[in-house]
């Protein structure tokens, strides 16, 4: 199998089956959710009932995911139509709602060994099997459309860079100003000025910028309480990347912090993680 793509990627852990080997790798990404198994069925033995329960349940489990992709090399001449095991291999795809797109012949020998199953759902463009040429297999080329289908988009949003404001450089700006060094003796032009001298100011110690916005809705689960635990989150993360180390970031339990300075300092590990989970 080759796959590539630059996106998130991460094995899944499955039962370790006696009759065969797999892989199955699940690739994230903004447009793409797919599970992908290789499996590899040695030919030296038949094809037990053992296998065909081992296959099953490894199908059982990898179906449980919205896009999937089962390929291989299983050792079974599912090109023999009448034979028990492609017989038995066909329900179990049938049974696991999965096709498979295969149906050339694979193998020098002339017998379709190789499979690639997916689900009754997904589009095939293409499937091309070339005559085998550096091993006695054909290298399957198969053309899949996995794009999600509820991808969201994203959409634009000005707003000012508060994180970049510095209060006492507005502060110092604002007082070397006409407006506090010779404001206006009319209330009207007091009004104007003090808007005028605040929105330049602004535009010079937090500007606007464009971000970009996710419009993928929030799970059920994501509640006010989950949202404010982010943000939380995400504002300590900043000020840890941002401020020099001598300047800790304070917290709201910040009168634990010299009793974890001297607790660091000691070998009981019991209180030093009681003391973190505080913290954090």
């Amino acid at each position: 199998m080759y796959v590539y793509y630059t996106e998130i990627d991460w094995l899944v852990n499955t039962a370790q089956y006696s009759t065969f080997e797999h892989i199955a790798v699940f690739l994230h990404g903004s447009a793409l959710k797919s599970l992908f198994v290789v499996i590899y069925r040695p030919g030296s033995s038949t094809a037990s009932t053992i296998f065909f329960d081992e296959l099953a349940d490894l199908l059982n489990l990898t179906t449980s995911y919205s896009s999937v992709v089962v390929m291989g090399d299983v050792n079974l001449h599912l090109d023999m139509q009448t034979a028990s095991s492609t017989s038995s291999f066909s329900s179990l795809l049938a049974a696991n709602n999965l096709v498979q797109v295969v149906q050339s012949p694979t193998h020098t020998a002339g017998h379709l060994l190789d499979i690639v199953a997916v689900g009754s759902g997904t589009a095939v463009t293409s499937v091309n099997v070339p005559p085998p040429f550096l091993s006695d297999h054909s290298m399957i080329d198969v053309a899949l459309d996995l794009c999600c289908a509820n991808h969201h988009g994203f959409r634009s949003t000005i707003c000012r860079s508060w994180r970049s404001f510095s209060y006492d450089d507005f502060e110092r700006d604002l007082l070397q100003s006409d407006l506090i060094r010779s404001p206006p003796n009319d209330v009207h032009e007091l009004v104007i000025a003090y808007d005028v001298t605040l929105s330049s100011l602004l535009d010079v110690h937090a500007p606007y910028r464009v971000i970009r916005r996710s419009t993928r809705p929030f799970q059920v689960w994501y509640d006010s309480d989950c949202r404010i635990a982010r943000a939380s989150s995400s504002t300590l993360s900043y000020n840890c990347l941002t401020r020099h180390l001598e300047e800790p970031v304070l917290h709201p339990a910040t009168s634990l912090l010299p009793e974890s300075d001297r607790l660091l300092e000691e070998n009981d590990c019991r209180v030093r993680w009681r003391c973190t989970a505080a913290l954090v």
